[in-house]
């Protein structure tokens, strides 16, 4: 008996040896990886701005956002990223074409009020990435954009 059991359990063993392993899928990131990723790219004193602010701002549908943080560098400049995560990638391209549009009054206002700005603001990035939507205006405009579409 004590060999049949013995036996029962190498077979079990060996069974196992030849199954293929499950597939791991790689995670995406999340939307604090993007903060992680990103917010460096502006000086460490920077003011933020919460979904709801976000939202508004950009006159985005908040039923189709799921999580959204702007970061403002200082009022002298117009560095900022903002990040935008919405529930669908449609809903995403519906987030950048928002983004686009604020770009372009940053650009207008830049040109009446802070033309040193212009260079830096049309520089920007505006892009999505699945169901992340981004805005991106900072000094160091491809580096930034590397680390966020590695």
């Amino acid at each position: 008996m004590k060999k049949l059991i013995m036996a029962a359990g190498i077979c079990l063993l060996l069974a196992g040896c030849g199954a293929k392993p499950e597939k791991s899928v790689p995670a995406g990131k999340s939307f604090q990886d993007y903060e992680a990723i990103l917010t460096p790219f502006l000086d460490e004193k920077y003011s933020t701005l919460d979904k709801d602010q976000v939202t508004k701002m950009l006159a985005v549908d908040p039923e189709t956002v799921v999580n959204a943080a702007g970061y403002f560098e200082d009022e002298h400049t117009e560095r900022r990223i903002l990040v935008v995560e919405t529930d669908s990638e449609e809903h995403a391209m519906d987030a950048e074409e928002k983004l686009n549009d604020y770009l372009s009054t940053l650009e207008n206002s830049a040109a009446m009020y802070r033309p040193e700005e212009l260079e830096t603001i049309g520089n920007g990035y505006v892009g999505t990435k699945g169901t992340y939507a981004f805005l991106i205006i900072c000094e160091d405009i491809q580096e930034a954009k590397k680390a966020l579409l590695q």
